[in-house]
């Protein structure tokens, strides 16, 4: 049997769904994930849509979304794809999340000037050459970007860095990594607004360590970070003393 998600099937849908407006131009979020589609069928009259979820599907191709265009959050996490492609019409996009796919290429998003937050972790990026993170140097406003688990085998620091408002990176299990003696070091070093990388938060102490580092190697690194626990000795120093004056009267 051919699952394909046309407009008769998200009006079965949303008409045995109590959770639904009857009238499916109404709805501004549908949940078509879990239902094994292959295939998107030129889906109309959705321009009020706002989250579409259509994971966990098995989709091969991203296509028949055109009329979704206030768009902002769309899910096509665990499918099938294999290109991204035909995403043109949705410029309202923000949140694009292509999580478990079998993608090898970073293209076609140059017209989503809006996207905060991208999701390609456990694709197929560099497995047949450059992973194009080039491509992404429209997207200045992505905030959230996962590249993990993959197979990147490129030095990506520099189109990294041009994503100016880059604050959270997961880059894990990727081959480039093992070519850096410190690879944590020199991304926080190249990505100035970086405030979460791979699972850890980078507090400001690490940041002027890494600082350090760039400007005059180990032992610069190594004064910063004993003038860092000096200033944390005389903070506490300074909230015990507050204490006993202020709090205990004496």
């Amino acid at each position: 049997m051919e699952y394909i998600l046309n407009n008769e099937e998200i009006k079965n849908v949303v008409e045995k769904n109590e959770i639904y407006y009857s009238v499916v131009e109404l709805n501004d979020v549908l949940y078509l994930n879990n239902r094994l589609y292959k295939q998107i069928d030129n889906l109309q009259n959705l321009s009020n849509l706002k989250t579409l979820y259509l994971n966990n599907n098995a989709l091969e191709s991203i296509n028949g979304l055109d009329s979704c265009v206030n768009l902002i959050a769309l899910y096509l996490n665990c499918n099938k794809i294999y290109k991204i492609e035909n995403l043109d019409y949705l410029s309202n996009l923000r949140i694009l999340n292509l999580e478990n796919n079998n993608i090898s290429v970073i293209e076609n998003l140059d017209k989503l000037t809006l996207l905060e937050e991208l999701n390609l972790n456990n694709n197929c990026l560099g497995s047949k050459g450059s992973a194009q993170v080039y491509n992404l140097q429209n997207n200045d406003k992505l905030t959230i970007l996962n590249l993990s688990n993959n197979q990147i085998n490129e030095d990506i620091i520099n189109d990294l860095s041009r994503l100016k408002h880059l604050s959270i990176l997961y880059f894990v299990n990727n081959p480039i990594l093992t070519t850096y003696g410190n690879y944590r070091r020199l991304f926080v070093h190249m990505l100035k607004a970086l405030t979460f990388l791979n699972y850890r938060p980078i507090k400001k102490e690490e940041r002027r360590c890494v600082e350090a580092f760039f400007e005059g190697g180990l032992q610069k690194e190594q004064e910063e970070l004993e003038k860092i626990k000096f200033e944390k000795r005389a903070q506490q120093e300074f909230e015990v003393e507050y204490f006993r004056r202020h709090i205990m009267n004496k």
